[in-house]
């Protein structure tokens, strides 16, 4: 098991949504794109964001796998 800490600063990923380097971007409307980037800005702008990032492992017997039985675990 691991588990860090990350921070993201909401200043980048606005920037990012701005340039229209997000795919989700590219067809949108230009005024609504600026209003969507002004209110991110407005809310957002600033902040950074501190996120809890846990990574889990989990293995199974490979007889398990085969019979279709997830509910054993192996350890």
């Amino acid at each position: 098991m691991a588990n860090y800490f990350t921070e993201r600063r909401a200043d980048e990923d606005i920037k990012y949504f701005r340039d229209r380097l997000s795919a989700i971007t590219w067809d949108m409307p230009d005024d609504i794109h600026g209003k969507i980037i002004d209110e991110l800005s407005t809310t957002l702008g600033g902040k950074v964001f501190r996120f809890n990032t846990r990574i889990e492992l989990a293995k199974w017997e490979i007889g398990s796998l085969r019979s279709n039985d997830l509910t054993r675990p192996f350890v």
